[in-house]
């Protein structure tokens, strides 16, 4: 399910972990969105997700319910998949952001599961939290508002990871509820379960794994919904890498 570029030379990117806050109104495009008010039980649904090389493919859903309050003041759509790649290997990991669609409107992504489930069950976060975090502004000039805590890394650079680690250490606790795995590399799983506490606060597991590279040019690379998307944080003799699915792509914006 996952598609590394080698040698892929990015300006300037930054991972923003951002707790969100009270709900903010914009207006959502229902003619491309359905949001959670619209969604029932027994509604057919389908992702797209790479599940083997770099082939984006549509696999089957149904609603199971509406989770109020999965977290507080947040909904999630709780699902299971149909298709028999789903049902054989039940809930897999890796796919968190995989585009969930009813009825050709776009209704969140895949973000959460169950490892040990005998049934592929998976939670979407609705659309309209996700596009939430795109409609906020980016700097508040109101400073007698509080801000949302925001941690951010800069990959145009080595990262230091001393600097990460003091500021693991100074981020509110569980910056996202949903955990994702990082993909670590030459290490095995007994150093991996030393390094959970550093990411705890990222929402990162360490697990040990192994990685493929695949040499394209920046020309041949199309990122649209159902991409995997690999963001590395450490490269060399150890690599660290968080994976994960494109969920949309708007203009120049992913």
């Amino acid at each position: 399910m996952t598609k590394t570029i080698k040698n892929r030379q990015i300006p300037r990117i930054f991972l923003l972990i951002v707790i969100l806050g009270a709900s903010s109104i914009f207006a959502i495009d229902s003619t491309k969105y359905i949001t959670v008010d619209e969604i029932a039980p027994d509604m057919d649904a389908y992702c797209l997700t790479v599940m083997q090389g770099t082939t984006i493919e549509r696999f089957d859903l149904k609603i199971l319910s509406i989770v109020k309050n999965a977290n507080p003041g947040r909904d999630r759509i709780l699902v299971i998949g149909t298709d028999p790649k789903f049902i054989h290997v039940g809930p897999v990991r890796g796919c968190s952001g995989s585009p969930v669609y009813i009825d050709g409107r776009m209704a969140g992504a895949l973000s959460a599961g169950w490892s040990f489930a005998k049934d592929p069950l998976y939670l979407v976060t609705p659309i309209e939290d996700m596009l939430e975090i795109s409609n906020k502004p980016a700097n508040r000039t109101d400073k007698t508002k509080q801000a949302s805590p925001v941690l951010a890394l800069d990959f145009s650079k080595p990262l230091d990871l001393n600097e990460v680690r003091a500021l693991l250490d100074t981020a509110p606790a569980n910056l996202t509820s949903e955990n994702t795995l990082l993909t670590v590399t030459s290490l095995p799983q007994h150093v991996c379960d030393i390094l959970t506490p550093s990411f705890a606060n990222l929402g990162l597991v360490p697990v040990a794994g192994g990685t493929a590279f695949s040499a394209q040019s920046l020309d041949d690379i199309k990122l649209e919904p159902g991409s995997s998307l690999v963001v590395p944080l450490v490269t060399g003799d150890i690599s660290m890498a968080a994976t994960g699915t494109v969920t949309e792509v708007d203009g120049n914006k992913v």
